[in-house]
C-alpha cells in the first residue's frame, strides 16, 4: 500500500512512458506532455520495448498506441497491467468506435483516445490515469 501523501508537499509530476513506433508521433507526444507539466521518462518504438522499458523504468502511466510491430499495443497492455498492475495505461489509436475503446479497456487500459484527439483531451486522459487509486487503478 501507497503511504499518504503529506498535504502541505505538492506531489510530484506523473512520469510517462510513451510506447508508439512513429518517432515523429512520440516526439510530438513528449512536447505536448511536458508542455503540461508531465514528465517524460522513456520511449520505445514497440510493444516489446514498451514492456522493457515500464519494467526498468517504473512509469506511473503508459500512452501506448494500439498498431505497433511486434506486438501491439493492446498484447503490451495485457502484459504489463499483469507484470505491473501499479501502472496504469492509456491507449490511443487512429481506430475508433465503441469496439475500439472496449478492448482496450478488456486489455486494461483506464482510457482509449483517438489519435486525432484534442490535445488536451490526451493530457486530460495521462493525468486523470494518474490520479486514479492504486493498487488496481483500472475504470473499467
Amino acid at each position: 500500500m501507497t503511504s499518504q501523501p503529506d498535504p502541505g508537499q505538492p506531489l510530484p509530476p506523473p512520469r510517462v512512458l510513451l510506447v508508439d513506433d512513429t518517432p515523429a508521433i512520440r516526439a510530438a507526444l513528449r512536447g505536448l506532455l511536458e508542455d503540461a507539466g508531465v514528465v517524460v521518462v522513456g520511449e520505445a518504438a514497440d510493444g516489446l520495448e514498451g514492456i522493457e522499458q515500464a519494467e526498468a523504468l517504473r512509469p506511473d502511466v503508459v500512452l501506448i498506441d494500439w498498431r505497433m510491430p511486434r506486438l501491439s499495443g493492446v498484447q503490451a497492455t495485457v502484459r504489463i497491467r499483469q507484470q505491473l498492475p501499479q501502472i496504469q495505461v492509456v491507449m490511443f489509436s487512429h481506430i475508433e468506435g465503441e469496439q475500439a475503446e472496449a478492448a482496450a479497456r478488456y486489455a486494461g487500459a483506464c482510457a482509449f483516445v483517438p489519435k486525432g484527439a484534442a490535445a488536451e483531451l490526451i493530457c486530460a486522459a495521462v493525468w486523470a490515469a494518474w490520479r486514479l487509486p492504486e493498487p488496481n487503478r483500472s475504470t473499467y
